[in-house]
């Protein structure tokens, strides 16, 4: 299994918890941009771009609960298989480098996982 990377350039950290810049291109689910709607602290980075992010953890929580006239603590345990990585971009063209770069390097993977399974699928049929 062929295993490319992509390094997110020119951006600055979102407001999604994951933060990883070096990507595994095999890991990104889906993606997407848009621009910012309050860039109150950040006007200089206007663009934000979104990448759902194979990242198999569990997440732990604690709410207040009201029972039987007693407040208390309810803790509830979460698993996910992705997280999301939200990058902010100076301009729409920063972004689309990226995005074009990511779809360069899935091809060369779609290409490389191909040309895998038809070598498999030869080995197979000269085995009987």
């Amino acid at each position: 299994m062929a295993t490319l990377f992509h390094l997110l350039k020119n951006c600055k950290n979102g407001w999604s918890e994951f933060r990883i810049n070096n990507l595994d291109v095999r890991k990104i689910k889906s993606y997407g941009y848009n621009k910012r709607l309050f860039c109150i602290f950040d006007i200089d980075h206007p663009y934000n771009f979104w990448i759902k992010y194979e990242n198999p953890h569990s997440e732990s929580d604690i709410s207040p609960v009201f029972v039987n006239n007693k407040w208390g603590y309810a803790i509830t345990e979460k698993y996910s298989n992705t997280s999301i990585i939200t990058k902010r971009y100076k301009s729409e063209e920063d972004i689309l480098i990226e995005i074009n770069e990511i779809k360069r390097l899935l091809n060369v993977i779609q290409q490389f996982d191909n040309e895998q399974i038809s070598k498999l699928n030869e080995l197979s049929k000269n085995s009987k």
